[in-house]
């Protein structure tokens, strides 16, 4: 079961899967996404919807002409994608990022889905199928796991 609670006096929100935290809207997490925030252009790719606040960060970049974001659960689109910032260039599409048949080319594509918890990956796993998989589509490929090392595939 998800939900949405805030997480200190700063309002900060959290994604939260029973009960447990998996992911949060807070600076840390703002600081994993900058680089993707800085490198983002053209058509861009977005696994995983989440609390939906890369979109305040993509909105305002000229440079994005569109946003498509895959995103599995169904209830996680309830809670929070009619409250996501978008215009026309934004597009949703439900479905497992992992399974998805993958068609067309990105200048840009964002892994932001993996949850220990909720993978039957490991870490390492996941970014190598996931670099496997969606590599070939794009200019450049990055993951919000990866961004505190500064790493990119």
């Amino acid at each position: 079961m998800f939900k949405i609670s805030t997480i200190d006096k700063f309002n900060f929100k959290s994604l939260d899967y029973n009960n447990d935290s998996i992911m949060t809207n807070n600076k840390f997490e703002c600081d994993e996404h900058k680089k993707f925030w800085e490198i983002a252009k053209g058509d861009v790719l977005i696994t995983g919807l989440g609390l939906g606040f890369c979109h305040a960060n993509l909105i305002n970049n000229p440079n994005v002409t569109s946003v498509t974001i895959i995103e599995k659960y169904q209830e996680v689109i309830d809670l929070t994608w009619d409250d996501c910032v978008k215009d026309e260039r934004f597009k949703l599409i439900h479905a497992d990022a992992d399974n998805w048949e993958i068609e067309g080319y990105w200048d840009c594509i964002w892994i932001d889905h993996w949850v220990s918890t909720m993978s039957e990956y490991t870490k390492e796993d996941f970014v190598k199928v996931m670099t496997e998989k969606y590599s070939p589509h794009c200019d450049w490929l990055g993951f919000w796991l990866q961004e505190t090392k500064r790493q990119q595939y």
